[in-house]
């Protein structure tokens, strides 16, 4: 028995001595790759951390990826494919086209509509055409005088073709204070032979009653009664003119008892706006007419007549005698 017992001792100790070298040899083995495992866990971490970068970046593009497909699926509603574009049958029309004729044609508009307001910047009228568009009066003579003292004697012989036939009373005014002694020269002129004339008071103008010849015959200031017409079938043209400042209802009754009134204008001193109020401040629409005088050298040779002078030179006043019915 003790023999058996030996021998089991024996190999149950060879045993544990063979056990003994295996676990040896495996602690050799696990120290190996413990110094291997060490030299790459820097690694490892390194990768690590990258894959969770890259973790996230894909999720973020799913992110973007589902929101994109979901915008496709569900479009804004500002914008909407209707139909899909296709070639044109003809080209469509440009606006450059009108835009190159419309161009000249308004640069030229503004041009002219520019030029307008120049030439009118400051209203003044210079010419017998302008004189009769803007009063809406015969221009019955133009002259440069003043400006050439010795034009005075050819403008009373232009006016000889009307002015000896016709009766009655013709009254000169100038169309301001600084023409009123314009008025007188052409009234003074010493061709009027024949044909009397005086100056209105205008005190006794106005104090005269309604009989109109005799207002003349009392109004007249120059000393000599018998200057003033005896009656209205008097043969000759009586001429007067009012001297220095007068009322406003004076210049009015001479107008008005007067045939015809003469207004003297200076051509460039007088605007549009003065020559339309000449019909207002004389207080008649008829038997007016415009002398132009202080014409420019260069517009000496426009038309010196414009419009119904015939009609103004053969006017009579319409203002009753006193006591006709």
């Amino acid at each position: 028995n003790r023999a058996r017992r030996r021998e089991a001792l024996q190999r149950q100790e060879a045993q544990a001595a063979l056990r003994q070298r295996t676990a040896e040899e495996y602690a050799e083995q696990v120290r190996e790759r413990l110094s291997k495992l060490s030299g790459v866990e820097g690694e490892a971490v390194t990768l690590l951390g990258q894959q969770k970068v890259a973790q996230q970046a894909l999720e973020a593009s799913r992110a973007i990826l589902a929101g994109l497909q979901l915008e496709k699926e569900q479009p804004p509603n500002e914008f909407r494919v209707v139909e899909r574009a296709k070639p044109a049958a003809f080209p469509k029309q440009s606006g450059r086209k009108k835009v190159a004729l419309i161009f000249p044609i308004g640069s030229i508009v503004v041009a002219l509509i520019g030029l307008l307001v120049w030439s009118l910047r400051r209203a003044d009228v210079r010419t017998p055409s302008e004189a009769a568009f803007w009063s809406n009066l015969p221009v019955v003579g133009a002259s440069t005088w003043p400006r050439d003292p010795e034009m005075l004697a050819a403008l009373m012989h232009d006016l000889d073709d009307y002015a000896p036939n016709c009766v009655g009373v013709t009254l000169i005014v100038g169309a301001s204070m600084e023409e009123a002694h314009l008025a007188r020269r052409v009234a003074d002129w010493d061709g009027h032979t024949g044909q009397p004339f005086g100056s209105v008071d205008e005190q006794r103008l106005l104090g005269a009653g309604a009989d109109i010849d005799n207002a003349y015959r009392l109004a007249v200031r120059d000393g000599n009664p018998s200057a003033a017409p005896q009656s209205r079938e008097a043969p000759n043209m009586q001429i007067l003119t009012l001297t220095g400042p007068v009322p406003a209802q004076a210049l009015r009754r001479a107008a008005r008892l007067a045939d015809r009134v003469l207004v003297v204008v200076t051509s460039g001193r007088h605007d549009v706006f003065q020559l339309m109020k000449i019909r207002g401040r004389l207080g008649r629409d008829e038997g007016i007419g415009i002398l132009l005088v202080g014409l420019e050298k260069d517009l000496a040779m426009v038309r010196d007549r414009v419009g119904p002078i015939e009609r103004f030179w053969h006017a009579t006043r319409s203002v009753p005698r006193a006591g006709a019915a």
